[in-house]
């Protein structure tokens, strides 16, 4: 899965952990109490209404080839899970370009069964396949890269018991953004939300910023907020119906400060969409209806940072959107008095 990925659920339910209590159905490099607890999960799922697609990946070929047994026998609407939601189950080496809305990992080992052997599979730190080109660090990545929506981890020991190889560093990395996360989710309900393609990577690359990460338990980001609304009922007078692309508060001392933050695209922003060439044409040829528009927002005491093509470039060699979007959020807050 990758983390930057535009979030529609909370973290808790795009991250979990199932822990088993494992009953000695174990050995050989099978674990059937983690299947079994993968078949009950996907099952309570279903009948949920879910209708994504769905992948296992396990650590070892045994654990792959019993599960396809297992599923068969146990598993309701197998035959229809495989056709209609494409119910697939992968060895961890075996999972090439292959893509699933929800991917559960069982990693089989347990402290009573000695026949684990995950080593086997995965980097010893700092051994000899400890590095990002051998077969085994690739496995693990690509193992991991595979769920598009949902990750759902089926383990049998506590999770600093796998930390005799890389797969340990890998659920530590999980456990952590999903502890960290929890704390302050940010995420958007419907994608429908935003106005335009440009709004949505903005907002992606706004939650990619070192701002973001450094104060995201006192941000809140608001997208298509009816800002108009809000002051009228706020001040009690009139004031055209206006929407932001973004209101974004940070909290501070016990006050809230806020910015406005919006995506002016070309050609809805400008006069004359063939002359702008550069910032300084942009905002030469801003339509008067923005401007009004800003000035009269701000006599309400909140901050525009408008963002387009020009102002996001990098300038400085190596720098990204991310960076150039960073500085400019830095800058526009410290402008502001607490």
């Amino acid at each position: 899965m990758i983390v930057n990925r535009l979030r529609t659920k909370p973290i808790t339910e795009v991250l979990r952990f199932i822990r088993v209590e494992t009953q000695g159905r174990s050995g050989n490099h099978v674990n059937l109490d983690e299947l079994e607890a993968i078949r009950l999960d996907l099952e309570g799922r279903i009948k949920q209404g879910f209708k994504g697609t769905i992948g296992v990946i396990t650590s070892f070929r045994e654990q792959q080839q019993r599960a396809e047994k297992y599923f068969r026998e146990h598993m309701r609407d197998y035959l229809r899970l495989k056709e209609e939601q494409k119910l697939s189950i992968w060895f961890v080496g075996d999972v090439q370009g292959e893509e699933r809305d929800i991917v559960y990992y069982t990693f089989v080992e347990d402290r009573m069964n000695s026949e684990g052997g995950l080593k086997s599979i995965y980097p010893i730190p700092d051994g000899t396949a400890d590095t990002i080109k051998s077969l085994k660090m690739q496995r693990l990545n690509v193992g991991f890269s595979r769920a598009r929506d949902t990750m759902v981890f089926v383990h049998s020991m506590p999770l600093e018991d796998y930390m005799d190889t890389r797969l340990g560093d890998a659920l530590r990395f999980y456990w952590t953004l999903l502890k960290d996360t929890k704390r302050s989710d940010h995420f958007i309900v419907e994608e429908k939300t935003f106005d335009s393609p440009k709004e949505k990577e903005l907002y992606q690359l706004l939650l990619q910023t070192d701002f973001f990460q450094k104060n995201r338990e006192r941000m809140h980001i608001i997208p298509q907020f009816d800002i108009g609304r809000y002051i009228a009922q706020e001040y009690k007078k009139y004031i055209p119906k206006y929407r932001v692309d973004f209101l974004v508060t940070l909290a501070e001392g016990g006050r809230e400060r806020s910015l406005i933050l919006e995506y002016d695209g070309l050609e809805y922003h400008t006069k004359d969409p063939s002359v702008v060439r550069s910032l300084e044409d942009f905002r030469e040829e801003y339509l008067e209806y923005d401007i009004r528009r800003q000035l009269e927002l701000e006599s309400y005491g909140y901050r525009f940072l408008r963002i387009n093509k020009f102002s996001l470039a990098p300038v400085k060699e190596g720098q990204t959107k991310v960076d150039v979007l960073n500085d400019l959020m830095i800058r526009y807050f410290d402008r502001q008095e607490v």
